[in-house]
């Protein structure tokens, strides 16, 4: 600060200006404060600026200026720059709590639950926290949350009350928040097992508590509350092994033993260095591999598979599978014929993989069940049958296979095989959304949205969008957009609704990028951008989306419009200096940044001259120069004729070239030199319609054309002033 500024604080302090007595007091304070590392002695020797500073704080807080009364109560409390002296800490925290200051509340409530200045007093803590959390502390949240869960010294705990609160101070960032709600919906602990709910806490908090990246690794393992990627789990899991933790190295080794072709040999220093810290388990699994001589055998055998030949350790325990699977037992049954299907350690046999399938699911297993549904539906290994797919679909639901409910639900929903029962298609989205399946979360939010099945509840189904968006599901991203953008089940809010339909575009879902380059057309809840949202329908038109295609070909000549009066407003420029460029081509018209929203287009090469490749050869065969000069097949008639030139010549040139921009073929051609020059003097006017009669280019178009190319200059457009009117007229009506 400045001696003008700071003679001007001190003057507004001495008048009594509450704001400035604190300002003052903070600057001096902290001017005070030695920047080495014994600060808290050194300023116990005391200064001018500390007393000067101290003194001022306490005008400030007398005044009440509660932030003064409060910064003043933290400094009794904590004994800096004032003696510890917690009466006086107790005396401005409840000064300043009473002015509404929320870190002053929440002090009177750690008071009154620490049983030392005061008399314990749960009921009156919570007055205190209540009115800090209520004031947005996310510290007095989290005191909530735990108080409430655990009933500290009230009749009951109150899990409604626990979860708001905690769902409150982890909305605000609160990592000890997050990392709590995390546990307790993964464990189960004094809640409803919810991995959905866990899987959205946990991955707040996994990049800070190792707690937490733990049990995500285990969700991401399991495919509970997230999509299964054991290879995620494997990354979650080695980040915390290479800190030293023995239980994730642990992890870590068993998660590559799961995925195919596992690096061995690092499986095997896992467990060694778990071992050496001290890990029972890591010890045992590695007596175990040794004793098999797995571990030695794979290492022999290498980590690829060659010419259909397979390791002979997984082979040893394919075989292994296949003994317990003829004992009988129906899950080694179902896990045999997967390594059939799928040829994992084993030469793919589709039609024994079935027959195992079968025995599997004669003893009602689940997953045989779904197996042989999709079997028969596909017609692999068996003959297609449409009857039994559906039986064995149905038990697969019945007993609880989450995907199988699914598959069934959409059935269900559309009457595909099945009579269309939208109660039951919903009971089934329900069902598998329960097991975690964050397909079936987002099919629940949809009937809830439509009244599918279920009273048309949107705020429900808001709830649910947001539930699978938050986890990763770009369906629900978009889905939640749309429902924002159009105020259903939340309040209408366009900038909310961009957000999340950008997530989902980032991540190319097409739907996203149009519906969010029609919001960038209008300026809706987004910045107004023709150039953006012909990006975002380009994008997804080459991803395939017919709606991005539509989109484009309808911006797509606005944009081109836009990209013409910028060549028709460089020309003016030349024109009205008095020169005609004479040689207009696309050759000569550079676009920068093509396909940008910075995409401008610049016209080159001013007066005739030879354009020569590295190589020294002409790059059109007909460029010439001399009496007639320029490009053939742009040249005006007038300059196929050797006449004086003026801007019109320009003009009829531009129509040749805007003619082959919008048809992709050249207006005038020929076979010879010589055609193509008595086509610019007799043949009339070619038309973009006849071109190209599929882009159904409007007449008012085809006329502007068709007036560039006359034959006659004086029945041209005179100057560039009037095409550009007409083009401006052109881009507001397709617009």
């Amino acid at each position: 600060m400045n001696d003008d500024a700071l003679k001007s604080l001190v003057t507004r302090a001495e008048s009594g200006n509450a704001d400035a007595q604190y300002e003052l007091a903070v600057l001096m304070l902290d001017e005070s404060s030695p920047e080495d590392d014994d600060w808290e002695v050194d300023r116990g020797k005391g200064s001018k600026a500390l007393e000067q500073g101290a003194r001022w704080l306490v005008i400030a807080a007398q005044n009440g200026h509660s932030e003064a009364q409060n910064d003043l109560a933290k400094r009794y409390h904590y004994g800096i720059d004032f003696p510890e002296n917690q009466s006086k800490a107790f005396e401005w925290f409840s000064r300043a709590a009473e002015s509404e200051c929320a870190e002053a509340q929440f002090f009177l409530g750690e008071i009154y639950t620490a049983d030392d200045l005061v008399a314990y007093d749960i009921e009156t803590a919570l007055t205190w926290y209540e009115r800090s959390a209520q004031n947005g502390h996310q510290w007095a949240q989290l005191a909530l949350f735990d108080i409430y869960r655990n009933g500290a010294d009230l009749s009951l705990p109150d899990l409604e009350k626990s979860l708001y609160w905690g769902r409150k101070a982890g909305e605000q960032g609160n990592l000890a928040a997050q990392v709590s709600l995390g546990k307790m919906f993964f464990e189960g602990e004094t809640v409803a097992r919810d991995p959905l709910e866990a899987a959205f806490w946990l991955h707040l908090s996994a990049d800070f508590d190792d707690d937490a990246k733990s049990l995500l690794a285990t969700l991401y393992l399991n495919g509970h509350g997230v999509e299964k990627d054991v290879a995620r789990a494997a990354e979650l899991f080695r980040s915390l092994a290479r800190k030293g933790d023995s239980d994730a190295m642990v992890q870590l080794a068993m998660v590559l033993f799961e995925m195919y072709r596992p690096p061995h040999d690092e499986i095997h220093g896992w467990l060694t260095r778990a071992s050496e810290a001290g890990n029972a388990h890591a010890r045992d699994m590695l007596e175990e591999i040794e004793s098999s001589k797995e571990f030695d055998s794979v290492l022999q055998e290498g980590d690829e598979q060659v010419a259909g030949e397979y390791h002979s350790a997984p082979a040893r325990s394919a075989e292994q599978w296949r003994a317990l699977a003829e004992s009988g037992d129906a899950e080694a049954q179902f896990s045999y014929a997967r390594m059939l299907e799928d040829g994992n350690f084993l030469q793919g046999d589709i039609d024994e993989a079935v027959r195992w399938y079968r025995r599997s699911a004669e003893q009602g297993h689940v997953g045989a069940f779904w197996s042989l549904s999709k079997c028969y539906e596909s017609g692999l290994g068996v003959e297609q049958d449409e009857e039994k797919a559906l039986q064995f679909l149905n038990a697969a639901a019945e007993g609880g296979n989450a995907d199988a409910q699914l598959q069934l639900g959409w059935q269900y929903f559309f009457g595909s095989k099945v009579l269309e029962d939208k109660a039951k298609a919903f009971e089934l989205f329900k069902a598998a959304s329960d097991q975690f399946n964050l397909s079936a979360l987002v099919w629940q939010g949809h009937c809830y949205q439509h009244g599918a099945g279920v009273s048309q509840d949107r705020t429900r189904a808001c709830e649910l969008y947001l539930k699978a968006a938050n986890l990763g599901m770009l369906s629900a991203q978009f889905k939640l957009g749309m429902m924002y953008l159009l105020g259903w089940g939340v309040s209408q809010n366009s900038e909310e609704a961009a957000k999340w339909l950008n997530r989902a575009a980032r991540r190319n879902h097409t739907a996203s990028m149009v519906e969010l380059g029609r919001m960038h057309l209008t300026g809706d809840g987004v910045e107004e951008s023709q150039e953006l949202a012909i990006n975002l329908f380009r994008q997804a038109a080459e991803l395939g989306d017919p709606d991005g295609l539509a989109a484009l070909s309808y911006t797509d000549v606005v944009w081109k419009n836009d990209l013409r009066c910028q060549i028709v407003d460089g020309l003016s420029v030349a024109h009205d200096a008095g020169v005609v460029h004479r040689d207009i081509c696309p050759a000569n018209i550079l676009l920068v940044d093509p396909r940008t929203p910075l995409e401008l287009a610049k016209i080159i090469d001013f007066g005739i001259a030879k354009r020569l490749s590295p190589e020294g050869e002409q790059l059109d065969p007909l460029s010439i120069t001399g009496p007639v000069t320029g490009i053939p097949a742009y040249l005006s008639p007038e300059q196929c004729q050797g006449q004086p030139l003026d801007s019109r010549s320009d003009i009829y040139s531009l129509g040749c070239v805007l003619f082959e921009t919008l048809t992709g073929v050249r207006a005038i051609r020929g076979n010879s030199f010589f055609e193509i020059i008595c086509s610019h003097l007799y043949q009339p006017p070619a038309s973009i319609r006849e071109a190209r009669p599929e882009a159904n280019f409007g007449r008012d178009l085809d006329a502007v054309i068709r007036k560039m190319m006359a034959k006659d200059p004086s029945a041209r457009y005179q100057n560039l002033e009037e095409l550009r009117e007409d083009l401006i007229q052109l881009l507001a009506a397709a617009a």
